[in-house]
């Protein structure tokens, strides 16, 4: 059994094994219609082999970087009579997610409930750890007295400390109950043919280089190039790396602006990067860019200073920049996703 493989990582788990073992796969993958959207047993069988990507960071802000075989195994622990409201949850959040990437490859664009039914359930989900990876808490519970699945809110915040994760509190049931119909309502395109996507003149240019997620660039300051250990500016106003680090530790709270100073900081640090690390750069993300630092102009980001934006005026770039960080726009000329 290999150590990362869905069955290692479910006999790990302490849970239960898998109900059966992923499709092999060989070869390049097959390519699928642009306006296919899968069911979670689309995407565990038939279309295994066929996954847009290899790789999802799951939770914001920065989220964790789960691998495939991951994805598939917390997707299988949903399934058996163990599985916890957050992996009910994962179940139906990673195919939406992998619809959303196919759909893109085509130019396609996902409804804008869908759209923000992904984002909530990101948040939601923040930056707890699910399994069979971690075991599910958030890093302020207390591991011995909360279970699997447990979310914890501060009592400063208005919450109720450690607590299951709960359908009701937490909304994860009509989440799950608008992502689930519309995850299989396209799975009758799956077997046609591939088509003709749209919105697409010209070949995009080639990804060059690599980018790392928030996440990363959070935990590894020492890897951070060194162009960007003087600090940089976010909007007009200069910040130094030791403050860039606590932005990049601070609690969105509702604030559009810390969010998407999240991933302007990560844009840039990535941009930074020299030598075959250095990536490339559609036109799509330097205008992002260019329209943050717009938007952001001369507010001081929490901590540093107090201000804040609506989370409306701060999603679409944080969006862009997020695929971007995470290596989802290789298909228009972005970088790939950095090995660690």
């Amino acid at each position: 059994m290999a150590e990362g493989s869905p069955a290692a990582m479910g006999a790990a788990s302490g849970r239960r094994a898998l109900l059966k073992a992923p499709p092999t796969c060989s070869g390049a993958p097959q390519s699928l219609s642009y306006q296919c959207t899968g069911s979670p047993g689309f995407w565990m069988n038939n279309g295994y082999c066929s996954w847009p990507t290899d790789h999802l960071v799951v939770g914001t802000p920065g989220g964790y970087d789960y691998s495939k075989a991951q994805l598939y195994a917390a997707m299988d622990l949903a399934t058996g009579p163990s599985g916890n409201d957050l992996l009910k949850l994962i179940y139906q959040l990673v195919p939406a997610m992998l619809n959303k990437l196919n759909l893109a490859q085509g130019g396609y664009t996902v409804p804008s409930d869908i759209e923000g039914n992904i984002t909530l359930a990101n948040q939601i989900i923040g930056d707890r750890v699910f399994e069979p990876v971690g075991n599910g808490l958030c890093p302020c519970c207390d591991t011995s007295s909360c279970g699997a699945g447990s979310v914890c809110r501060p009592a400063s915040q208005g919450g109720q400390g450690c607590r299951p994760l709960s359908n009701t509190q937490d909304g994860i049931g009509t989440i799950a109950s608008v992502l689930a119909p519309w995850n299989r309502a396209g799975e009758s395109n799956c077997n046609g043919p591939v088509g003709t996507p749209v919105s697409r003149p010209s070949p995009p240019p080639p990804s060059t280089g690599c980018a790392y997620t928030v996440g990363y660039w959070k935990t590894h300051p020492r890897a951070w190039p060194a162009a960007a250990n003087a600090g940089f500016k976010l909007g007009s106003v200069f910040y130094t790396k030791n403050q860039l680090l606590r932005i990049m530790n601070q609690p969105v709270n509702g604030n559009g602006l810390i969010n998407l100073a999240y991933q302007l900081i990560a844009a840039k640090i990535n941009i930074l990067q020299t030598g075959p690390n250095k990536p490339s750069v559609p036109p799509t993300v330097s205008q992002a860019i260019a329209q943050a630092d717009a938007k952001i102009g001369n507010r001081k980001i929490p901590p540093i200073g107090t201000d804040s934006l609506p989370t409306a005026q701060t999603s679409s770039l944080v969006t862009i920049l997020t695929q971007f960080n995470q290596g989802d726009l290789a298909g228009i000329g972005g970088p790939v996703h950095c090995s660690r």
